[in-house]
């Protein structure tokens, strides 16, 4: 009871204060390369350069024609990320998988774009969906924690003219495992607007299990995230599970635009924290 009332208060807090909704979608034929600290193909940024040159130009003054020539590049350098050793570049996929074989590149990721404010629900894993008399609701959150409840299913009741819960699943912050060496890497473009990720390396501890929702919500100046892992083992049992350590990288992007400039914490399952300074108002 005590679950439900929470989940009835979520939804409608959820439900009627949206307003504008954050969608994030990749950019086609864009990715982001970052390459090994030991590669030494990205010029150091140069402090005394800082605030002088264009958005969008490395303070280093390295070229972008004579990098892509460097690197035998069959793509477009949009960006040079002095800062994280990388590149935003135009290519396709065929060229993208080509750098992620390469041994100087330590990520190859489709760049997720800019998150911006929409006012329709792209989204349908994402938003409130209507559909053959049934409403269902992805996540709802509490004081507690982002995306504590998923899944929320609605029936409308005519007899008592009101909406009768039926199905919803509860989804606590779980305990994952992380790479001790790596784990959560803080990724900041100098572009402008910024562009903030969050790369996490993990492993699973067996061959059921999978990544599952990944909720992340801003409150005060602090984005929690959490990340769920589910088991993907059949239901009829045809399939068991096996003790594989098998190891995961996921980039998670925060939706930092329209962010006033300022210090932002953020938090992975409770369990990882640390910080980021948006150095300027982060909108065009």
């Amino acid at each position: 009871m005590y679950l439900l009332k929470n989940f009835l208060i979520g939804f409608s807090v959820l439900f009627f204060s949206m307003g504008f909704a954050f969608s994030q979608e990749a950019v086609k034929d864009t990715y982001i390369i970052l390459f090994q600290e030991n590669a030494g193909l990205i010029d150091p940024p140069n402090p005394e350069n800082a605030g002088k040159v264009p958005v969008g130009q490395p303070t280093s003054g390295q070229s972008k024609e004579e990098l892509t020539a460097t690197l035998g590049l069959n793509g477009e350098i949009i960006t040079i990320l002095e800062v994280n050793n990388g590149i935003i570049v135009r290519m396709n996929e065929q060229e993208a998988q080509k750098w992620r074989n390469d041994g100087r590149v330590k990520l190859v990721e489709q760049d997720s774009g800019m998150a911006t404010f929409d006012a329709t629900f792209e989204n349908q894993d994402e938003y409130p969906v209507y559909r053959n008399g049934a409403l269902t609701v992805p996540r709802v959150d509490t004081d507690e924690q982002a995306g504590l409840f998923q899944g929320g299913v609605f029936q409308y009741d005519a007899s008592i003219d009101a909406w009768r819960l039926q199905n919803y699943q509860v989804a606590p912050v779980t305990d994952i495992f992380l790479v001790e060496s790596n784990k959560v890497e803080l990724i900041i473009s100098e572009t402008l607007p910024t562009q903030v990720f969050l790369k996490v390396n993990g492993s699973f501890a067996d061959s059921c299990q999978k990544l599952g929702r990944i909720n992340h919500r801003l409150q005060d100046n602090r984005f929690e995230v959490v990340i769920s892992i589910v088991s993907s083992v059949p239901d009829d049992g045809s399939q068991g599970c096996f003790p594989v350590v098998t190891p995961f990288e996921k980039v998670i992007p925060l939706p930092v635009y329209g962010l006033s400039a300022g210090i932002y914490n953020y938090m992975v399952n409770s369990k990882i924290t640390g910080n980021f300074e948006l150095k300027n108002d982060n909108n065009l």
